[in-house]
Order: C-alpha cells, then sequence, then structure tokens
C-alpha cells in the first residue's frame, strides 16, 4: 500500500505542475471573423470574455452547434525581456496563431494546428498539444495572442482550455514530463497487459486475469487518444483521420474500461449474487455502445456524450454495489478491490473539478493505473495462494506415489508368479517380480529378448517355437482390433526344464489406441494341473460308477471289450508311417464309433471328449497340416483317451471284480435290445416312451467277430433313426393315423447269402432336400436327372448330413458313411431300398438292406 501511494506521489506532483505559468482565461471574441496580425491593433470591441470548458456552455456557443469559426485576441501586456512560451492545451479543431507586439506586427510567431479555414469542407482538424516560444527584447512593447479556431469539427466550438504562458524553459520542461509521464502510465499499463495475459495463458480459467488486460488496454487506448501519440509522427496532417481516430479512442474507454471492471467483479468475486439480467444487460449496451463510436462522426459522438456518460455511470454504480456485496460477504480480497476503485473514481471527480477552474490535467489515468495495480496484487496473491497449494499438493502426491511405489516394488519383489511388461523391443522392462528368474535359466531377463527366452529355456512345441515370436513382434504397435483377432496365438502354456508347468496370460496396455507396450503374467501350475488331473480323474470314476451301476456285469464287460477293441484300432492308426486322405476318414469313423459306445453305456464326458477330437481332426484336415503334425494329434488324443479307459477299468474292477474267466456269451437278440434301450435312455428321453423294436429271422447266425461289428453298425443305425426318423413326441403320421414308433431288424437266408433288412417307421427321407444338398457339395452336377434311388444313396458319402447344426451324435456327416465302410471291411455290401412316397409329406420311407455270404459269416465264427 505505501509502495502504491508513492507512486501516486510521483506522478501528480508533476501533472500539476502547469499551474505554475500565466493561464489566458480572457479575451475578445469575434464570431465569424478572421484575425490577421495587421488587424490585430483595430480590434478592440466590446469586453473581455472568459473562454474556456465553461464558456463553451453559453446558449449562443451551443446554439450555433459547431458552424462558423471564431477568433480570439489575447492581450499579454508588456512583458519582461527574454525567451517566453505560450503552450496550447486541448486543441481539438483546427487553429492558426500569432504572437505579436503591437508595434510590430512583421515580428509576428507564426502557431499552425491542423489545417484553418472558414470553409468546413476545407478544414483538416487536429488534436494535439503545443508550445511555441518567442523573444521579447523590450519591456515597453505590448503583446498580444490572435487566435483563429474553427468550429465545425466540434458540437461546441472555440477553444476547451485556455493558454499558458510563462517564460521559457517552463512550459516546454513541463510538456517533456508530461509527455513523459504518459508514456511512462502506458507503458506500465503495457506492461500490466502482458503480465494479466500471461497469468491467463497459464490458467484460462482465471477470467479475472483477462478483464484486467481489458482495463489495461482501455487505459492505454485512452492515452493514445487523450494524448494524440500520433503527433510524434504526423506533425501537420492533411487529413482529418487522426483527428478522428483519437477522439474515437478517446471515447471508447468510456464504455469498455467500466464494462471490463464490471466482468473482473463477476470473475472475481463468485459468492455474489445479483439479478440475473443485470449483466446481460451491460454486455447488448456495451457492444451498441461501442458499434456506434466506431462509426459514428465525432460531432455525433459529442452529441451522445452525456448518454455515453450515464451508462458509464450506471455501469460505475453497479461495480461498487456489487463490490460492497463482496466486502459485506468477506470475499477475499474485496477490501483491496474497494479501495482500488474508489482512487480512480475520486481523482476522476477531481480532474473534472480542474478541468472546470480551467486546470484541468489528465490525473485518472494513474488512478487506473493504481487500480490494476490493486487488483493485480489480489490475482497474485490467489494466483500465490493456489500455487502454495498445487505446491502442497503436489508434495503430498509425490510422499503418496514414494509409498505406493515402495508398495508395488514389495509387492512386485515377494508376489509368488511373475510379473514384468514387454516392450516394442520384445524386452523385459527393467521392473519385474522376482518370481520371473526361477523360471528361467538366464540371469539377467531383461538383456535377452523375451520371445528367445521362452524358446531357448523352456520347452515348446514346434509349432509354437515358430508363430509365437513372430505374432508378439506384430501385436505390439498395433491397435486393439488386431490384438482382439490375433492375441489367441500367443503362448498360453510351456514346460520347464525340471518338468514345472507354466501358463502364461498376456493382457495389453493401451496408448491412444495402441498396444505399446504388454503384461505378462508367469505362474506355475504343476500343483494346479495334478489337482486338475486327479479332479478329472475323479469325476471320470464317478460317472463310471453311475454308469455301470446301471448295467450288469455282461453289458459292463461288454461295453468295455468294444471301447478296448476301438481304442487299440486307434493306437494302431497312430503308428502309421504316412496317412492320406483314407486313413483321415478311417480315424473319424474309428472315433464316432467309440463315441457311440460310450453314449450307449451313459459314459457322457468320454463322448463328448470324443466328440472334440473328431472336430480337432477336421480342423487339422482343414488346415492341411503335414501328416506328422496330424498323427501327433492322434497320438496325444490316443494318450487321452487311455488315461478314460484306465479309470473305467479301475471302476468296472471295483464293481464286478476281475473278468478273467469269460462270461457266457448273451444271445444277439438280448444284446440287441439291450443295446436300443440304453441308447434310447441315454439320450436323455426320459419323457418320451421308448420306441417298440421289431426283431425277425434268424439273427442267432450272427456271431463273434462278426458281431462285434454289426453291433457297432448297430449302433450307428439307431442313431440315425433316433435322430433323423422319429420325431421328438415319439409321434408318427403314417397314412393319416396315429401309430407308435418302431424299429425293425429282420433277418433272411436265401441260398447261401444272409440278408438283414433295417428300418423305422418314421418320417423318411426328403429326396428334394438330398438333392440339393449333394449339389451344394459338388457331388452331383445340377443339370443332371439321376433316378430316386440315385439321389436317396448319396447319404451315405463322407461328410453329408442334411442337418443344420452339429450335435454330440450327428450333424457331421459320419454315421451312414461309417456303416458302408464297416460293412464293407467285413465283406458285405448295403442297399437302400425306397418306398413309395407318402403324398402329403413328399417324404419316402426306406429300408436298408444289408446282403452277405452266409459262409463267410459262418467261417468267421468258427
Amino acid at each position: 500500500m505505501i509502495r502504491l501511494l508513492l507512486t501516486f506521489l510521483l506522478f501528480c506532483p508533476g501533472a500539476l505542475q502547469a499551474a505554475e505559468g500565466l493561464r489566458l482565461d480572457k479575451a475578445w471574441v469575434f464570431w465569424n471573423e478572421v484575425l490577421t496580425p495587421d488587424a490585430a491593433a483595430r480590434m478592440e470591441t466590446g469586453k473581455l470574455e472568459t473562454v474556456g470548458m465553461w464558456w463553451q456552455t453559453r446558449p449562443d456557443v451551443i446554439e450555433r452547434k459547431g458552424l462558423g469559426h471564431a477568433a480570439y485576441k489575447f492581450p499579454l501586456g508588456s512583458l519582461d525581456p527574454g525567451l517566453h512560451e505560450i503552450r496550447f492545451d486541448g486543441i481539438m479543431s483546427a487553429m492558426e496563431a500569432w504572437i505579436l507586439p503591437l508595434d510590430k506586427s512583421s515580428a509576428a510567431t507564426y502557431i499552425q494546428i491542423g489545417q484553418f479555414s472558414a470553409d468546413g469542407l476545407a478544414e483538416v482538424p487536429y488534436m494535439t498539444r503545443r508550445v511555441a516560444s518567442f523573444s521579447v527584447t523590450s519591456s515597453e512593447q505590448q503583446w498580444v495572442l490572435l487566435v483563429n479556431i474553427s468550429n465545425h469539427s466540434r458540437y461546441r466550438g472555440g477553444i476547451w482550455s485556455p493558454p499558458m504562458l510563462a517564460k521559457a524553459p517552463l512550459l516546454s520542461t513541463e510538456d517533456r514530463r508530461q509527455q513523459l509521464l504518459n508514456f511512462l502510465s502506458t507503458g506500465a499499463m503495457l506492461i500490466m497487459l502482458l503480465y494479466q495475459l500471461m497469468i491467463f495463458l497459464r490458467r484460462t480459467s482465471d477470467l479475472g486475469a483477462l478483464a484486467l488486460a481489458a482495463i489495461c488496454f482501455s487505459i492505454i487506448i485512452r492515452n493514445v487518444g487523450i494524448e494524440n501519440f500520433f503527433n510524434e509522427w504526423i506533425p501537420f496532417p492533411t487529413t482529418s483521420l487522426p483527428h478522428d481516430l483519437a477522439i474515437k479512442l478517446e471515447y471508447i474507454p468510456i464504455i469498455t474500461a467500466p464494462f471490463s471492471c464490471l466482468c473482473f467483479l463477476f470473475a472475481t468475486f463468485r459468492r455474489v449474487a445479483f439479478p440475473s439480467i443485470l449483466f446481460p444487460a451491460c454486455v447488448v449496451g456495451s457492444v451498441a455502445f461501442c458499434c456506434l463510436i466506431v462509426m459514428g462522426r465525432p460531432m455525433t459522438l459529442e452529441q451522445l456524450l452525456p448518454a455515453f456518460q450515464l451508462f458509464c455511470v450506471a455501469m460505475v454504480g453497479f461495480c461498487l454495489w456489487f463490490i460492497a456485496k463482496a466486502v459485506r460477504l468477506k470475499e477475499k480480497g474485496s477490501s483491496y478491490t474497494l479501495i482500488g476503485l474508489a482512487i480512480p473514481l475520486l481523482l476522476g471527480i477531481w480532474e473534472t473539478y480542474l478541468f472546470a477552474i480551467n486546470q484541468g490535467v489528465n490525473i485518472t489515468t494513474f488512478g487506473a493505473v493504481v487500480f490494476v495495480f490493486m487488483q493485480s496484487q489480489v490475482l497474485a496473491k490467489r494466483f500465490a495462494l493456489a500455487f502454495n497449494q498445487a505446491e502442497h499438493l503436489s508434495r503430498d502426491l509425490q510422499k503418496e506415489v514414494a509409498q505406493q511405489t515402495w508398495q508395488i516394488c514389495h509387492i512386485m519383489r515377494h508376489v509368488p508368479q511373475g510379473i514384468g511388461t514387454i516392450n516394442r523391443k520384445l524386452h523385459l522392462g527393467p521392473t519385474y517380480s522376482d518370481s520371473m528368474s526361477s523360471y528361467f535359466r538366464h540371469q539377467q531377463l531383461e538383456i535377452e529378448r523375451f520371445d528367445k527366452l521362452i524358446c531357448n529355456d523352456l520347452i515348446v512345441d514346434e509349432n509354437s517355437r515358430t508363430l509365437f515370436p513372430t505374432t508378439l513382434e506384430t501385436l505390439i504397435g498395433e491397435n486393439t482390433l488386431s490384438w482382439n483377432i490375433n492375441s489367441h496365438l500367443l503362448l498360453h502354456e510351456a514346460r520347464t526344464r525340471d518338468n514345472r508347468d507354466l501358463a502364461f496370460e498376456w493382457n495389453p496396455i493401451i496408448k491412444d489406441g495402441v498396444v505399446d507396450e504388454v503384461l505378462v503374467t508367469v505362474r506355475d501350475i504343476s500343483e494346479l494341473k495334478e489337482l486338475r488331473q486327479r479332479n478329472l480323474t475323479l469325476d471320470r470314476e464317478y460317472e463310471c460308477y453311475v454308469a455301470f451301476s446301471k448295467l450288469d456285469r455282461a453289458h459292463a464287460s461288454q461295453a468295455y471289450q468294444h471301447l478296448a477293441r476301438l481304442l487299440e484300432e486307434a493306437r494302431s492308426l497312430s503308428l502309421v508311417p504316412s496317412i492320406n486322405g483314407v486313413w483321415s476318414r478311417r480315424v473319424l469313423i474309428l472315433l464316432h464309433t467309440m463315441k457311440g459306445n460310450a453314449r450307449q453305456v451313459g459314459l457322457k464326458s468320454l463322448a463328448t471328449a470324443l466328440h472334440e477330437e473328431e472336430q480337432q481332426v477336421i480342423e487339422r484336415g482343414a488346415k492341411a497340416l503335414s501328416g506328422q503334425e496330424q498323427l501327433q494329434g492322434l497320438r496325444d488324443a490316443v494318450q487321452r483317451l487311455e488315461e478314460a479307459m484306465a479309470a473305467i477299468e479301475t471302476v468296472k474292477d471295483r464293481i464286478f471284480g476281475a473278468m478273467d474267466d469269460a462270461l457266457p456269451e448273451s444271445d444277439i437278440e438280448t444284446i440287441l435290445m439291450r443295446e436300443f434301450k440304453a441308447l434310447w435312455i441315454n439320450q436323455e428321453r426320459p419323457a418320451q416312451a421308448l420306441p417298440e423294436l421289431e426283431l425277425k429271422g434268424p439273427l442267432h447266425l450272427l456271431r463273434t467277430p462278426f458281431r462285434d461289428a454289426f453291433l457297432d453298425i448297430w449302433l450307428h443305425l439307431l442313431t440315425n433313426s433316433f435322430d433323423h426318423g422319429l420325431d421328438s413326441k415319439n409321434q408318427l403320421v403314417i397314412a393319416g393315423s396315429s401309430q407308435k414308433s418302431k424299429v425293425m431288424l429282420h433277418a433272411e437266408v436265401r441260398g447261401n447269402r444272409l440278408r438283414l433288412i433295417y428300418g423305422d417307421n418314421g418320417r423318411g427321407i426328403h429326396l428334394r432336400t438330398i438333392w440339393n444338398k449333394a449339389v451344394d457339395l459338388g457331388l452331383a452336377q445340377p443339370d443332371r436327372v439321376p433316378s430316386p434311388q440315385e439321389i436317396a444313396a448319396f447319404i451315405f458319402a463322407p461328410g453329408f448330413s442334411t442337418r443344420k447344426d452339429v450335435t454330440q451324435s450327428s450333424g457331421r456327416g459320419i454315421g451312414m458313411d461309417a456303416v458302408k465302410t464297416l460293412l464293407e471291411a467285413i465283406g458285405c455290401s448295403l442297399e437302400i431300398k425306397l418306398n413309395e412316397v407318402a403324398a402329403e409329406t413328399d417324404n419316402y420311407p426306406f429300408r436298408l438292406v444289408v446282403d452277405g455270404p452266409l459262409g463267410q459269416i459262418l467261417g468267421l465264427a468258427q
């Protein structure tokens, strides 16, 4: 506060020093006349009149409204010998003047401001301050000042401020001092303007700084206008543009300065409540007045000056009311703002009084400087408080970050699994858990590329060893879509050299929509896999207990022997030296047959596993993998099946005991009926009635080993009937009457041949559907018209199925292919016989006829 007072006291005495000269405030005034040095002696009529600001308010002056011109004759009297000066202030029109002794007009000193003319169109007004010097040689001479001034450029013409007379160099020194003070005040406002803009750019939410910058800019343009800084570069203008621009720059701050102050108060003291309509009204009024000032003529603006002043006074009153409420609410800095606002107001009143007594000087600018400076202190304190709070918060955050970093490092050091990040160079980051080192033989993990580290230190299959590094390198640096599509190709399991199983989990670290790094987690799952295996074994044993508890000893023994025989065939297929298309077909048929046997006795988990193995075989064939890779896949499947068979054998022995002794062989009808019922029940159709099974003919001729092959065929035939022929309600509409579902197997001996006829009374086959499917698969040409018998034969083609979805029992086109293939393997033929089509359904009932040499079949039994 002391610093502000000292600054104010430094400026004001210099500004008021002009009062030391003689003020020429009385003159003879002549309307519409032009004085010249030759007429100086005789133009003395009437009494001397007061000139200056109050003279402008005379009715006769106001009524003229700037028309015409005026002349002044100032008596200077006798002057002491020496150099004297006269200063002209506030000249806002064109002017010409002479300083001369009455007895010697030729010694006149001429002064010109703008371009005086009795004609308003030829006038070139100018706004400036001039100091003219002249020399006095004798004290006996009588001196006069003649002034001709235009009235056209002002609403009220004439001299605004009386001239000053003093001995040199008092007025010129004072003028230079005043000029220096103006430049200093303008420079100070410019510095504060830049300072406030810097604060605003640092904190764009601090609108108060922007409002103070607007106040500074308003004061700067006011100084430029009032002091007419243009006269430093344009001493004698040839156009009125500098004058008009100076006038506009003087009027604009009348509106913008109080409005900016109001914006500052709104932005700084936000707890103050005020009518919501006031601020929009101030905005609209300020914009309207500014537009009027910019587009209006100087004389029009002078006529509207009372309106400008009234609006300014209204906004100042609003500011005082606002800051008074802020003081009452004890807003921080409100007292400083009130004092700072009071200083320019008081100085403005004082300046108005000084102008009224013809001693006017511009001191309001210094009050504005004090106000902006004090408000800068308010913002600086708030900024410092915010900075201190931010610094305190920063220190707290640093402590918190350090604490959390220490905790994270401690957790990372002791977490019982490997955690680390992989950068774009595929190197492990410097921060990783200690457990990571226990999984690899390499000591400094961050030196070696992580993909090479895995492939060299761990036991990885050849496919992963080739694919994993390329995939990892491709994914880092790509977008998240690429990660979502290809991340499954990364390595997920591996084994260490000391036979520990490791599981890898990969998670992307996203930055700007791109995978910048990868977080990898490595866990030792050896115990978990052992527990899973143990749990899997227990689940298998439990399922075997449930399944075998529903079987008798003969059925359980027969089921196990069938599964063991099929497993042995699968084992032999996995040991062949090379493979071809026939090999893949045999594997699929074998797995499908084994799956049917497992489902028949209720081993659901084994049937599910076999179903998945079928899918694996199909996918490996579609990917065109090498023969060794496909053989290795079958070997792995055989190993898993052997584990399942071991559990089945264990449970069987616990329930029924060892079956070393040969059990009495059941008759074929009993076996067929037993498997018929078991397959129906284990297909989970408890709410549906069991279909009727009709067995006729010499089925006893089917003996081992022909019987074993036929029992596999029997399961495929039943599965086809249950899934395709018989509907879900177990009721069939045949010839318009409701009839119970029935499955038939008849045996006939014709000479030396045995015929087996299989069928059901289901919906039959829809030849149009079969033909369309055959065309889609490329098995038939659409332009060829085959017989119904030929169309029906397509159901035996490998991979042919009319089902739209794949289930565990059908949908892949293996069952009927397996029937035909197994029959051909034992020297029998298979033929489909169509019955007459049903008119309502367009379906053909059919029978499957198996034909084989009786002697060969009986020979097989020997």
